[in-house]
C-alpha cells in the first residue's frame, strides 16, 4: 500500500488498520504527525467481520466526504447506512498514504519493549520479515484479541463466557418486506438482546444474513444460521452467497485504556454496544486518541500525559458500560439493543 520502506522510528505505531486504525491515522497527517499503520491482513478491508451497517456520523467522525462505493444501502431515513467496508477501508488505507502515513500491510506485531522514557521499541514481522521499529507512542487498534494491549499488561486474554461468535451470508434474489428497515429478532432458546438473529437490507434484493451465539456455540453457528434463514419468510427464493464469520467480545470497556506509551481504541478496548455496534465507537476512540497524542508534540508519551484520552471518550465509556451492567443485571436496555445508532444519541459523543 505504502511505497516507503519499512521504518527503523516513528512518532506513532499504529497496530490495525480497521475503522479505530484508519481513523487516528487520519487524524494524524491532519496534524503533521509521523505515523506507521500496519496491518497484519495481506489486503487492509478484506475480509469483512461484521454485518457493516452502521450510521452515516462516521462519515462526520473520519473527516472525509462519503463516496457512492463506500455505501450499499441507506436504511430509509434513519441516518443508518449499510458500509461496504472492504472497498472503504481499503480507499482509506490509500487516502492515508497519500497524506504521508506509512502504511504497511502483511505486518503484525509479536513483540513490545518495556517503555524507556521515550517510547517502545515493536517487534514485527513484515511480510515474513522480522523487524524492529521504536515509536515514541503505540496505538492499539487491533482488534478483540489486542495483542498489542495484552503485551502492554493492559488486557488480559477474554474467557469463552466472554467472547460472541457472529456468522453472516449475503442472500441474493431475496425479497423483504421492507428494504428500508433492519429486522432483529432473538433466537431461541438465547437470552435476547445479547443473542440475536438479524435481516440487514442491502438493497437490489440482496439481504444480509447474520446471528450473534455465544462463543462456546461457535461451532454450531452455520448450523443456526442456516435454520434462522430457513425460517425467514424475507429470504424466501433467495440464493445464499459468500459466508462469513467473526468474533465480538461480550462485558463492556476496559478498565485501563493508556499506559506508557500507549493508547488502546476501539474493538481492542472491548467498546462494543450491548447491539455489537463496534464501528462507530471504533472511529471515535481513535480519533481522539491521535488528537490526545497530537496535543503533546515533543513530549514525552507518558501515561499521564495520554490520560486525556480516556476522559475524550468519558461519555462513550460510560453509556457502554452501564450497557453491559443492565445486561449482567438483568435490567431493561430501553427501546433497543441497537438504539446506540440513532444520531440524537451518538451527537454527545462528537469532540
Amino acid at each position: 500500500m505504502s511505497r516507503k520502506t519499512f521504518p527503523q522510528q516513528t512518532s506513532v505505531l499504529i497496530v490495525g488498520a480497521g475503522p479505530a486504525g484508519l481513523s487516528a491515522a487520519l487524524a494524524l497527517s491532519r496534524a503533521g504527525v509521523d505515523a506507521v499503520l500496519i496491518d497484519a491482513r495481506k489486503r487492509i478491508g478484506h475480509p469483512v467481520r461484521c454485518a457493516e451497517m452502521t450510521h452515516r456520523l462516521l462519515f462526520e467522525i473520519l473527516g472525509v466526504q462519503p463516496r457512492p462505493t463506500w455505501v450499499r444501502w441507506v436504511l430509509g431515513k434513519s441516518g443508518l447506512v449499510v458500509l461496504n467496508r472492504p472497498r472503504l477501508e481499503e480507499d482509506l488505507a490509500g487516502l492515508c498514504a497519500e497524506k504521508g502515513v506509512g502504511v504497511f500491510p502483511e505486518t503484525s506485531l509479536f513483540g513490545l519493549s518495556p517503555f524507556d522514557g521515550k517510547g517502545r521499541k515493536a517487534l514485527v514481522l513484515h511480510r515474513g520479515r522480522a523487524r524492529e521499529v521504536y515509536a515514541a507512542c503505540v496505538i492499539a487498534a487491533d482488534g478483540m484479541a489486542s495483542a498489542t494491549a495484552r503485551l502492554a499488561g493492559l488486557a488480559a486474554p477474554l474467557g469463552p463466557q466472554k467472547v460472541a461468535s457472529c456468522a453472516f451470508q449475503m442472500i441474493t434474489g431475496a425479497k423483504p418486506e421492507q428494504e428500508s428497515n433492519p429486522f432483529l429478532g432473538p433466537l431461541p432458546s438465547y437470552p435476547f438482546p445479547l443473542f440475536y438473529f438479524w435481516a440487514l437490507p442491502q438493497g437490489r434484493g440482496r439481504i444480509n444474513a447474520g446471528i450473534l451465539v455465544p462463543g462456546m456455540d461457535g461451532g454450531r453457528a452455520r448450523f443456526l444460521l442456516d435454520r434462522a434463514i430457513a425460517n425467514t419468510r424475507a429470504f424466501s427464493g433467495g440464493r445464499p452467497g459468500k459466508f462469513h464469520c467473526g468474533l465480538l467480545p461480550l462485558g463492556g470497556p476496559l478498565k485501563r485504556l493508556v499506559g506508557d506509551g500507549i493508547l488502546v481504541t476501539g474493538t481492542a478496548a472491548r467498546l462494543v454496544s450491548v447491539g455489537g455496534e463496534g464501528i462507530l465507537p471504533a472511529a471515535f476512540s481513535g480519533r481522539e486518541a491521535a488528537r490526545t497524542v497530537a496535543d503533546h508534540p515533543g513530549s514525552s508519551a507518558e501515561a499521564q500525559n495520554l490520560a486525556a484520552f480516556p476522559r475524550r471518550i468519558k461519555n462513550l465509556i460510560d453509556h457502554y458500560a452501564d450497557g453491559w451492567n443492565r445486561v449482567e443485571k438483568g435490567m431493561p436496555l430501553g427501546k433497543s439493543p441497537w438504539e446506540t445508532l440513532d444520531g440524537k444519541n451518538l451527537s454527545r459523543f462528537q469532540g
